[in-house]
């Protein structure tokens, strides 16, 4: 299945078809494997750190939750938990809206993947 999916990136769509039906699954069915979305851009920077718990002193994390789409793009970005609330998870969904997974490809085309999650813990480094 990774592999299909690496060929169809690659618009190596002939191949791609051939690695799944070598792996003798069909269209339904490959929508039961499981496969973790392999990311391409997930990074944060200190730009990213909301400036006022910053300016507060607070450290934190954050879990959402969001839905990938075929075209490999966050779509409704959510928080699920965050310490301290209202902190932290509105910086975070901002952010993760930038996120960017390489798409699943299944069957002749590229599938969406719903409910990822994704932690991000937020230090402040005062070792200058």
């Amino acid at each position: 299945m990774r592999l299909a999916s690496l060929k169809a990136a690659a618009k190596q769509f002939d191949e791609a078809e051939g690695l799944l039906q070598a792996a003798g699954l069909d269209p339904e069915q490959c929508e039961l494997v499981d496969m973790t979305p392999i990311a391409l851009n997930v990074r944060m920077s200190s730009d990213d750190f909301p400036k006022e718990a910053l300016r507060w002193g607070f450290e934190g994390w954050v879990q959402i939750s969001y839905d990938i789409d075929t075209q490999g793009r966050v779509v409704e970005p959510r928080t699920v938990i965050a310490y301290p609330p209202f902190v932290f998870g509105p910086a975070t969904e901002k952010t993760a809206s930038r996120f960017r997974y390489q798409p699943i490809y299944r069957a002749g085309k590229s599938i969406s993947c719903t409910g990822y999650t994704f932690k991000v813990r937020y230090g402040i480094n005062e070792n200058y």
